[in-house]
């Protein structure tokens, strides 16, 4: 699951509503914890917008269900 990932096809959400060119990244560091970075830039302004969180498992490790925490607002 580590790597970088490139949007191929999304569901409507809020978070995505005008932008293109979506990736997200996921790194794991020496202590286990793994670091998510989402990329995405503005359809109309060309801006770039990062948001960086952590990912922790949720549930049981059979379920395959994750949480993200952003630091960015």
């Amino acid at each position: 699951y580590l790597g970088v990932w490139y949007e191929a096809e999304r569901s409507w959400t809020l978070f995505e509503a005008g932008t293109k060119c979506v990736k997200t990244n996921y790194t794991q560091t020496s202590d286990g914890k793994v670091h998510v970075q989402n990329e995405q830039t503005n359809r109309l302004t060309s801006v770039k917008r990062v948001l960086v969180g952590e990912m922790k498992q949720a549930g049981k490790a059979a379920e395959g269900k994750i949480n993200i925490k952003y630091s960015t607002p």
